[in-house]
């Protein structure tokens, strides 16, 4: 048997370069080719593509013809598709963990939208501080994701799937906080609710996660078999690196406190891979650490 240390995982990981577009799933290198060929129609491109590149992990090619389309949208005077780039890309800045930059394009988003009365993106830029506050681990999220909700009632905006996400990210906040405002029975609320809309809309990548949220809230409130039935429940649904990578990281932390230290770190490996693969430099950090505790032991090649 063979100790597999951690702790030089996590130096690598904060040393390892997201360079290498390899390690990218193979359909982002044809939708690189593909972007490289709009020319003058990148704009459009990128707005029309926004969520298959997100849905595949395809983080790098994004953030690349992304801001090439920012340049190009300025350069055409097309300052409302600027603004909508730029919330996707906050997004993903976001979601790689790089919080000042996703902060930054957000807040240049948030500006134009307000000024122009473009009340759905003015919105979705709340959501996405929102977002960036809840990964610093400050209660503006809260008060940015309750914001958010107010607006979306007063300009009366119709958008199921932007309310979907406003309250997923308010249940997250609440699950996280770290202060008073923590409240797993407003998190679990929150959560629902936002099932129920992804549900309603088919979208079985945002159910996944949602899913898996409620599974945190059981796992938080130390009811592991009601976290596994969520687990359960979300399975038929996974679809895509990303989701995948959530449900093994989600199912290796209730298995670990559930005692199946071996279990959970296979479980954690295969979350491990798929972090790496999507350069999720947030969830490769949290993932190692979720392996040194459980202590995985993996057998050397030939004992098995």
């Amino acid at each position: 048997m063979k100790f597999r240390c951690y702790q030089l995982i996590l130096l690598f990981i904060l040393c390892h370069s997201a360079s290498a577009i390899a390690f990218e799933p193979s359909i982002c290198k044809m939708l690189a080719n593909e972007a490289e060929k709009q020319a003058g129609k990148l704009v459009d491109w990128q707005l029309e593509n926004n969520i298959e590149l997100k849905k595949q992990g395809c983080w790098k090619v994004q953030l690349k013809y992304g801001r090439q389309a920012i340049l190009q949208a300025v350069k055409e005077k097309r300052y409302l598709a600027k603004a909508q780039i730029e919330l996707q890309l906050s997004s993903s800045e976001f979601f790689l963990g790089n919080y000042s930059e996703s902060l930054e394009l957000a807040e240049s988003a948030e500006a134009f939208a307000k000024q122009h009365s473009r009340w759905r993106e003015y919105i979705e830029s709340l959501y996405l501080k929102s977002g960036v506050y809840r990964g610093l681990g400050n209660d503006e999220a809260i008060i940015y994701g309750k914001r958010a909700l107010v607006m979306l009632e007063q300009h009366r905006v119709d958008d199921n799937f932007l309310r979907a996400k406003i309250l997923y990210n308010l249940g997250a906040a609440y699950c996280e906080s770290a202060s008073s405002e923590k409240d797993l029975n407003k998190a679990e609320q929150s959560f629902r609710k936002a099932f129920q809309l992804f549900s309603r809309q088919n979208n079985h990548y945002e159910m996944v996660r949602v899913g898996l949220r409620l599974a945190r809230v059981e796992y938080l409130r130390q009811n592991y078999i009601n976290a596994l039935v969520e687990i359960e429940t979300i399975e038929n649904h996974i679809n895509g690196p990303r989701s995948k990578m959530l449900y093994h990281y989600q199912l290796a932390k209730v298995l670990l406190a559930m005692g199946k230290r071996q279990a959970a770190g296979v479980e954690a490996e295969k979350a491990l891979d798929l972090a790496d693969r999507l350069h999720a430099t947030v969830d490769k950090t949290r993932i190692a650490k979720l392996l040194e505790k459980a202590e995985y032991f993996q057998p050397s090649p030939g004992t098995q």
